[in-house]
């Protein structure tokens, strides 16, 4: 538990938010192999980009991600929630074929 409140410290000095999630993703490099890790290594579809799949397959890289953030002086750590949500995840996790069949949707290109 905190021993102090975001608004106390926000009244007493300027609190420091983390940067971009993805773009520190971006500059690990990452292989499909990576974001497919054990859970989704047998996922039909591509996961590269899908920063979410993250979470489950190299949480170690995340984990240094928010760790360089703090030494850096960052106050506040925030989720990689760009694209987590119902419509995001289901463009990347399914193929335009079972997007189809499962919602009658037309393919959109939604980039993961």
């Amino acid at each position: 538990m905190l021993k102090f409140s975001i608004q106390s410290e926000m009244a007493r000095r300027i609190l420091i938010l983390d940067g971009g999630l993805g773009t520190m993703v971006h500059g690990y490099g990452l292989t499909e192999d990576d974001f497919r890790g054990e859970m989704f290594r047998d996922w039909p579809m591509p996961l590269l980009g899908c920063n979410e799949a993250l979470v489950m397959s190299r949480p170690d890289v995340l984990s240094e991600i928010h760790e360089a953030y703090l030494q850096a002086g960052a106050d506040i750590i925030s989720t990689d929630s760009f694209n987590a949500n119902a419509l995001s995840i289901f463009m990347c996790m399914t193929s335009a074929k079972q997007q189809r069949r499962l919602h009658g949707l037309r393919p959109i290109n939604i980039p993961c």
